[in-house]
């Protein structure tokens, strides 16, 4: 118990640690955010036209590499619209934006060396706001509007405006930073997770360890044949599942299993012929030696991936995307894999102390 308590708190420490270098690479991120070009301008509409009805600037981009567009707009009356375009020096089109007010940053955008050109549209009526999307290659949605679902934007149509504006770009981290900081942090806290099941567990009773124990002498002759035999179908059911997901997309462009979430559906019924046939067949016997613990961390587990999976499945609102199964059910085949293995150890449980009473009996 005390053992565990110190993995926690060096867990805890360790996702800590990560949590500050995140911070402190946010902060040297922002650090080399670039300074911002700032004007104020004034806009007067009369039915609906604005004048001017659109400021054309400069941006320069001094050395190539990824970055993200900045743009912040202020206005001191309700009314107006603002759209934003900006354009390479060839003339193509980067991205596009509007409001009344906003703070955005763009995802990442790989510019070269050279000057870029940032439109500013003033647009006074909704038919105005409509043209700038279409011309920019979007639509304008029934709902787009003042923040209220389903209520359309109120244009003042006539009046003068006061903006404050400013534009500017931002040095992207490298791709894999985040991807990388992400995945670390992910698997701490997965392990503080576990940590945080195991002193559940015994806290109610089990007994189950977390670190590995198992010694050469842990299982007799019997149960390590039984255990090749075991990881031995389990590979060719991997095999299997990769063959006949592999067939039904080239030969009958069903891609259904061609995905990440349809791979580890294959990764998880391999496991499930593995622990099945282990349990079954008696190769974990120190698994019995500690049924209520397993039981307990099997429920907690399966538990938390399927309400996981759920919401997840809930938000995306599909489990397939493109033909293929999406990421949503990865959770889900976890919950479900984790469930039938339960049964079957329950199963042989019960088989056993049918068996031992009926010993007895005899």
């Amino acid at each position: 118990m005390k053992k565990t308590g110190t993995r926690m708190w060096l867990l805890c420490a360790g996702i800590l640690l990560l949590a500050g270098i995140t911070v402190g690479i946010a902060r040297w991120d922002s650090s080399r955010t670039g300074e911002l070009v700032s004007f104020d301008t004034e806009v007067v509409v009369s039915d609906g036209v604005a004048v001017p009805e659109m400021e054309s600037r400069s941006l320069s981009v001094a050395t190539e590499g990824r970055y993200a567009f900045r743009c912040n707009l202020s206005t001191d009356r309700e009314g107006l619209i603002t759209g934003c375009k900006v354009y390479n020096g060839n003339g193509e089109l980067l991205l596009v934006c509007s409001g009344e007010e906003f703070s955005m940053e763009s995802e990442e955008l790989d510019l070269a060396e050279g000057d870029y050109t940032v439109e500013f549209w003033y647009l006074g009526n909704r038919q105005r706001w409509k043209d700038f999307l279409e011309r920019s290659g979007e639509a304008l949605s029934s709902q787009d509007g003042d923040g209220k679902r389903g209520e359309e934007y109120v244009f003042a149509e006539n009046g003068t405006w006061n903006l404050h504006l400013e534009y500017g770009v931002k040095k992207a981290l490298p791709a894999y930073v985040p991807g990388m900081l992400g995945l670390v942090f992910g698997i701490l806290c997965g392990i503080l997770a576990l940590v945080l099941i195991v002193w559940l567990i015994r806290k109610m009773g089990g007994q189950i360890d977390i670190g590995v124990r198992s010694k050469q002498d842990s299982y007799d002759e019997r149960q390590m044949l039984i255990r090749g035999q075991a990881y031995k179908a389990a590979f060719f059911t991997l095999m299997g599942y990769m063959f006949v997901s592999s067939v039904l997309d080239e030969m009958f462009e069903i891609p259904l299993f061609m995905s990440f979430g349809g791979m580890w559906l294959g990764i998880c019924l391999s496991i499930f012929v593995f622990a099945a046939i282990c349990i079954w067949r008696d190769a974990y016997m120190s698994m019995y030696s500690n049924a209520k613990g397993m039981i307990l961390s099997f429920l907690i587990l399966g538990i938390v991936n399927l309400i996981g999976g759920s919401r997840l499945v809930w938000n995306e609102g599909l489990l397939l995307e493109n033909g293929a199964l999406s990421n949503a059910c990865v959770n889900l085949v976890s919950s479900v894999l984790i469930f039938a293995v339960l049964l079957v150890f329950i199963a042989r449980l019960l088989y056993n102390r049918q068996h031992v009473e009926g010993e007895e009996e005899e």
